[in-house]
């Protein structure tokens, strides 16, 4: 089951209709909240829930499972789906309803996970040639951008109004160990990287408008915390 918590506290759970499984994955400013929920066939698919607490469920076009990530103040929303053929595609929802579906790179296999409050998404892509995974950031226009970090993975998770990105990638592996640090990506394309200073993996989750990044990290001694990274 979901649940809404108001800033004075009151708790409201909810779970859409003859669903075994609700999970809200966003809330924008207005209170809209979007996720997916599990049928009891099985099937995932995508909801979105107004304040007044009418839940509107939808899937993408030849949608086998709908996997609803972020939404943004315009009542937007994006995640993605895997269609017949099993492979993954993004896709972007309006506020009323129209449903556009796109991959990054020109490849199926791709998953949209941040949109920001104009309409910009980021999220990844990988190939089937062994190159690994690479970031993207499509436009509202629908122009997509595709960009790589130093290192041998990138991994997009957050987009903000200025269209910075945060997220994570991976160093060459040492001993079969894969090591994970941050990184951020400026309007223009300009990506710094950074970790916290003593940990093995470094992993930014969202970043706002003023830039703040906050996310989690693991020490030498394999404990997880949390960070907060003021601009």
């Amino acid at each position: 089951r979901s649940f809404v918590r108001t800033t004075g506290g009151i708790i409201t759970t909810f779970d859409v209709s003859d669903s075994i499984a609700t999970d809200a994955s966003g809330i924008d400013s207005s209170g809209i909240i979007t996720g997916d929920y599990e049928d009891r066939s099985g099937g995932i698919h995508g909801f979105v829930r107004t304040v007044d607490g009418t839940i509107t469920t939808f899937d993408p076009p030849s949608s086998i499972l709908t996997s609803v990530i972020s939404s943004n103040s315009s009542g937007e929303t994006t995640g993605y789906y895997y269609d017949e053929s099993g492979v993954s595609l993004c896709f972007v929802r309006t506020a009323g309803g129209e449903i556009t579906t796109f991959a990054p790179g020109g490849v199926t296999g791709s998953y949209a996970f941040s949109i920001s409050s104009s309409g910009a998404v980021t999220g990844y892509y990988y190939d089937y040639i062994g190159n690994g995974e690479h970031g993207f950031v499509r436009t509202a226009a629908g122009r997509i951008t595709t960009f790589d970090s130093p290192g041998v993975d990138t991994f997009p998770t957050s987009i903000n109004s200025s269209r910075t990105i945060t997220g994570y990638y991976h160093l060459p592996p040492v001993n079969r160990e894969v090591v994970t640090r941050g990184f951020v990506r400026a309007t223009g394309g300009v990506i710094t990287t950074f970790d916290f200073p003593g940990s093995t993996d470094t992993d930014p989750t969202a970043i706002n408008s003023s830039g703040s990044i906050t996310g989690y990290y693991e020490d030498r001694g394999f404990e997880l915390h949390g960070f907060l990274s003021a601009k």
